[in-house]
């Protein structure tokens, strides 16, 4: 309590506290809240000019009455087991940091006022089930290892980086997002976990990770790169997406059977969808026209289809477990032919054998083989000889073959 003294001197003369009313605060430093004693002496201040940190000794309940403004930061780090219960009934904006870190006691999170903070980071906070606030303005939100099962009372409409990760009963996020301007990932979140971003228009970077069910009916473009790993929705769809300034990424989502981006023309990267072991057909890319980088798709697929294709500038690269020789066909001629196709092709189904490379010329026995100069294929001889493709594993040693040949 002794520091509190340099926030306002009037408030030291025990004769003119009960009579004066004190809306504005301020520190010259950050002051410290040791007890609840000095929590309830900031009652008078709407206004804290400067910061606000609870001391890792409080434990119990504490509430911060009367203040609705701190222009500074608000932190409660490493408080452990000891502090159950923050409220701010009238706290609308922080200015700064608002931090809640290692507070695993904490299970009640009381600001049902707090509507901005510049930036927000709660970390390993257990305990917390839900958060009573009203936040709809962050340059920066990182909620990470909590207990929360929702994210209702965050309703933000744009950020410039938005990170949820590791809140393993986290079942939905669910906010009126327009843009994020440099980074959304979720990643690691309960299994049932839906992300339903109706309104999001455009991001910078996002990635997905361990989510039940993505809904981005109104996504554009994304700046950067675009990924799905791991996930255990059965069907994606980006109905109004067109551009994709870095890499467009599917990986190790075990139950997307469905794949479709209608509109999406533009691939400034490259494209990978690999070890989806449900999507037998990649045919949901009916409008695109150019992969800037290279293609590498791998899996179970029986058919590939990409009817408005211009050009590909890197190396295409297509390995699967099932017959697609006409598809093999398809892709060989038009990189030799039509010069589509700008890099090497390489392309194997089940019965193919691994491949030889010899002059710039790809080739290969039985269904996919490949050709990277366009001419026709002969019987590989040699060690690689009959490797064979019966698995996904095999989909994958086969192409550690090749590229260790390259």
């Amino acid at each position: 309590m002794a520091s509190f003294r340099y926030i306002v001197p009037a408030l030291a003369v025990a004769g003119h506290v009960a009579a004066q009313t004190t809306t504005s605060c301020a520190a010259a430093s950050t002051f410290t809240i040791q007890n609840g004693g000095d929590a309830s002496a900031l009652s008078s201040c709407s206004t804290f000019s400067g910061s606000l940190a609870l001391a890792t000794g409080v434990a119990g309940n504490i509430a911060i009455p009367g203040v609705q403004v701190i222009t500074g930061s608000f932190e409660a780090i490493g408080n452990g087991s000891g502090l159950s219960s923050l409220s701010a009934p009238a706290l609308s904006s922080i200015g700064q940091d608002f931090t809640l870190n290692g507070l695993t006691g904490l299970t009640t999170l009381d600001m049902p006022m707090l509507g901005s903070a510049d930036t927000i980071m709660w970390n390993a906070l257990p305990g917390l089930q839900t958060a009573n606030t009203a936040i709809n303005m962050t340059s920066s939100l990182v909620i990470t290892n909590t207990g929360l099962t929702t994210l209702q009372g965050i309703d933000l409409l744009q950020a410039d980086t938005i990170t949820i990760a590791d809140n393993l009963h986290l079942t939905k996020v669910n906010m009126p997002l327009d843009h994020v301007k440099t980074q959304l990932t979720i990643s690691s979140n309960g299994m049932q976990l839906e992300v339903d971003l109706p309104d999001l228009l455009w991001a910078g970077t996002i990635s997905v990770r361990n989510a039940s069910s993505v809904s981005i009916p109104s996504l554009s473009a994304v700046n950067q790169s675009l990924g799905f790993y791991g996930n255990f929705f059965q069907s994606l769809s980006a109905p109004n997406l067109t551009r994709v300034g870095a890499t467009l990424a599917f990986v190790s989502n075990d139950q997307l059977a469905n794949l479709t981006l209608p509109q999406l023309t533009t691939i400034v990267g490259g494209l990978q969808v690999a070890n989806n072991s449900a999507l037998t057909a990649i045919d949901g890319f009916s409008a695109l026209k150019d992969i800037n980088g290279a293609a590498l798709l791998t899996g179970v697929f029986k058919n590939v289809s990409f009817p408005a294709i211009q050009e590909v500038q890197g190396t295409f690269t297509l390995l699967s477990t099932e017959n697609i020789t006409d598809d093999c066909s398809y892709f060989q001629s038009i990189q030799g032919k039509s010069n589509i196709i700008l890099g090497t092709v390489f392309c194997h189904g089940h019965d193919a054998t691994a491949a030889n490379q010899t002059n710039g010329t790809v080739s290969g026995s039985g269904s996919g083989t490949s050709s990277a100069s366009g001419s026709s294929a002969s019987p590989s001889k040699g060690a690689a000889a009959g490797l064979m493709l019966p698995t996904s594993a095999g989909v994958f040693g086969l192409l550690a073959v090749m590229l260790g040949m390259l």
